[in-house]
């Protein structure tokens, strides 16, 4: 999961009858005493579910959730001189497995569009039907999808240095 956005944890049903049901630790679970609790955790954490039934049998298992501090983070400025370095301007994925497609589009400081991909795969090299773009500031707006399926915008500014 990307830091800040929650997760439900599935723990196993029962047709036992059940005197308790906990995970831990609850501090970042609401709902800690269902099999399906929503964990909202800041760090990676190992989350254990504790089950009892009348008879005094008890069964753990765990569950861990892994926190990622973010699924992109775009570079504020690249330099697309041909020279082999920063040449794209990248919208790294964090290790590429939280995100499902990202919508890209690129203004210029008065609003108009210089660049817009709806399947964003670090591949723009500041150019604009074709020619250079002029050195300068450059606004985004990345609509990006998680692999659950939520949306997330990211507005930001760029610089393109030659």
């Amino acid at each position: 999961m990307v830091d800040g956005y929650p997760v439900y944890l599935e723990g196993a049903s029962s047709n036992t009858n059940l005197t308790a049901i906990s995970w831990t630790p609850s501090s970042t679970l609401v709902g800690a005493t269902t099999f399906k609790p929503l964990a909202k955790p800041n760090a990676t954490t190992t989350y254990t579910l504790t089950v009892r039934s009348a008879n005094g049998c008890s069964a753990e298992d765990n569950a861990l959730v892994t926190v990622l501090p973010y699924c992109i983070k775009p570079l504020d400025a690249f330099t697309p001189n041909k020279d082999g370095t920063n040449d794209l301007w990248q919208v790294t994925a964090f290790g590429g497995t939280c995100i499902a497609r990202i919508y890209v589009n690129v203004f210029n400081r008065y609003g108009n569009v210089v660049y817009k991909n709806d399947n964003y795969q670090n591949t723009w090299d500041g150019t604009y039907n074709g020619k250079p773009v002029p050195d300068g500031t450059y606004y985004y707006v990345i609509d990006y999808r998680l692999i659950n399926g939520e949306s997330i915008v990211m507005r930001g500014d760029l610089t393109i240095i030659r």
